[in-house]
């Protein structure tokens, strides 16, 4: 049986990335690869930076105290770092790029979800809106391969959810249940221990078969590796690394465990609304020839999403601190 949390996690990346496509294709930008390396304009970031931080920044700013709980879900020093936010007299304002980032944001989340129903229908929208917490946060926060999932205070939002923080919000709920006494993340469990679990691997192979960047599956193989549930042997192409019989086992408990965790979503309903959308996701995908999804070293992993979303994108979202991309890019 497919676990419904992989389908959530899978629709909320194709959002995020149609959503980040458009933004990076209005927003003066830079990054290290494509055709913006070198450019000007702040460092290129994800909606995960806008949903859970630089959304509430009004141009007059916030007191840092009171954004304590929204900054552990980002990375506020990476925001000031990339330009889009400046830190003075203990207040938090957006900058000029990060005013420009708000402005686009808001209507780009609402045309790409018009999008959205106009290829999928409404169905996703009803069945998310009955079980959809607005007490947690907008998106998924910032991970390290080795961090648990941890949720702020409970904390009510005014504004109508889009479909991303519909998506993020069931998918935290069932995140932070699986993880109250899990050994390892859910994310690393649900990509890279999976990916393993197919047989050996080369290394370089790991980030295509878990659907995350490659510098989140090899922090993600270290972390397996040190707690005896991945070995390897051998260097450079001919290396190999596989589960041991404590990963073997790891792996079942995810899935068990996943499943348990599930048992009180209404899984039937969210599976039909789920698997259409993710099957047909790679119009969501496809990147603009300009774009740096389109570009080495990421091309392959944008192939192999447009191939076959349903198998190739990430089962659990990892939103890394080099600007919020759910594949951890």
């Amino acid at each position: 049986m497919m676990l419904v949390s992989r389908l959530l996690s899978q629709a909320l990346v194709a959002f995020t990335i149609e959503v980040d496509n458009a933004f990076e294709a209005r927003m003066p930008h830079r990054t290290t690869r494509g055709p913006a390396r070198g450019g000007t304009g702040p460092w290129l970031v994800s909606l995960a930076m806008w949903a859970n931080f630089l959304r509430y920044l009004p141009g007059d700013g916030v007191p840092q105290p009171q954004l304590r709980d929204l900054a552990a879900l980002t990375n506020l020093p990476g925001l000031q770092r990339w330009g889009y936010v400046r830190v003075a007299g203990g207040v938090v304002r957006p900058t000029g790029h990060g005013v420009r980032a708000q402005e686009l944001f808001v209507p780009l989340c609402a045309q790409v979800e018009a999008r959205w129903q106009g290829r999928f229908g409404p169905g996703l929208r009803r069945a998310l809106e009955p079980i959809a917490s607005p007490l947690l946060p907008r998106y998924m926060p910032v991970l390290s391969p080795a961090r648990r999932t941890v949720l702020p205070p409970p904390r009510r939002d005014p504004d109508p959810p889009d479909l991303a923080a519909l998506l993020s919000r069931v998918l935290l709920e069932l995140t932070a249940e699986y993880e109250a006494d899990a050994r390892l993340p859910l994310a690393v469990s649900a990509n890279t221990l999976r990916a393993l679990g197919a047989g050996p691997l080369r290394p370089r192979e790991v980030p295509l078969r878990a659907g995350i960047a490659k510098e989140a599956a090899t922090q993600s193989l270290t972390l397996l590796l040190r707690h005896g549930l991945a070995d390897a042997d051998g260097k450079g192409a001919a290396a190999l690394v596989w589960l041991t019989p404590r990963g073997e086992a790891a792996l079942r408990n995810y899935h068990a465990r996943m499943a348990r965790v599930e048992t009180r979503l209404p899984a039937e309903a969210l599976t039909a609304a789920l698997t259409p959308v993710v099957a047909g996701a790679a119009e969501a995908i496809r990147p603009p020839e300009d774009g740096w999804r389109a570009h080495p070293p990421y091309r392959a992993q944008t192939n192999a999403f447009l191939a076959d979303p349903l198998n190739a994108l990430p089962h659990h979202p990892l939103v890394t601190h080099r600007g919020g991309f759910p594949d951890g890019s």
